[in-house]
């Protein structure tokens, strides 16, 4: 049993050194799906300004950014004059994602303890429903790609996610608060191995193949989504630890 236990503290610790490894775009997605929209003004020759005030509009975490990040904000302005200019408004919408997206992610693991909570918690029902009702589109979804999910996803799940973008925006971030090292980390990871095969019905390889986004579409989303359920239910102090251990290799 110490062997099979020491295998699996192993195979954990791979599982983190997955998380905290170079590929930020498959983590990103996995953590957050919803494209960061830029939408455009439907009728008549939009303007930059004509266009960010639709934005801000349709999704008021843009007004954050101009208030709260007006370096980002600016980068913005840019890739709209520059995409209106050339007559390409539409592929504004990838290169603001690019943009917007990351700058905002960055600031999960020094955020409050609710917006976390909150933003993991989006991440596995997000998780869920993709493999639930859309499983040929997992590894699109996890590899980040624009694969229109806020075509495909309920306003309530797109609301849900768009607060969540303004709490991080707005929140004043909480510099300092502890995360859990590399060894912490590979503890809980072998803890919830066994839990995350019986719940999915798979084998060690299989699990560990589908985190790193091999095998089954379904399962690779299903597997990132009841791993985040498993973070969830630990102890509050644990679980804020290793979520804003997993959170900070973005």
């Amino acid at each position: 049993m110490a062997l099979v236990l020491a295998a699996l503290r192993e195979a954990a610790g791979a599982t983190f050194r997955f998380f905290a490894a170079g590929a930020g775009k498959r983590r990103t997605a996995m953590l957050l799906a919803l494209l960061v929209a830029a939408p455009l003004a439907g009728c008549g020759k939009p303007t930059t300004d004509s266009v960010l005030a639709d934005m801000e509009r349709q999704e008021p975490f843009y007004v954050a950014i101009r208030e709260k990040d007006p370096a980002l904000h600016a980068q913005i302005r840019a890739i709209l004059d520059r995409n209106l200019a050339s007559g390409t408004p539409e592929a504004a919408r990838a290169e603001i994602r690019k943009l917007v997206l990351p700058a905002i992610v960055k600031r999960v693991p020094d955020t409050s303890r609710e917006t976390i909570v909150a933003f993991a918690t989006l991440a596995r029902d997000q998780g869920r429903f993709i493999a639930d009702k859309h499983p040929d589109l997992c590894p699109g979804y996890l590899r980040g790609d624009e694969m229109g999910f806020d075509k495909i996803a309920d306003k309530a799940m797109i609301d849900r996610e768009l607060v969540i973008y303004e709490q991080l925006l707005r929140n004043p971030p909480e510099p300092g608060a502890p995360r859990a090292s590399q060894g912490e980390a590979g503890q809980l990871f072998a803890a919830f191995f066994p839990k995350l095969r019986a719940r999915l019905g798979v084998s060690d390889e299989e699990l560990l193949a589908a985190l790193e986004q091999r095998g089954p579409a379904k399962l690779q989303c299903a597997a990132a989504a009841e791993l985040f359920d498993e973070i969830l239910a630990l102890p509050p102090v644990q679980r804020d630890r290793l979520l804003r251990a997993m959170f900070a290799e973005i």
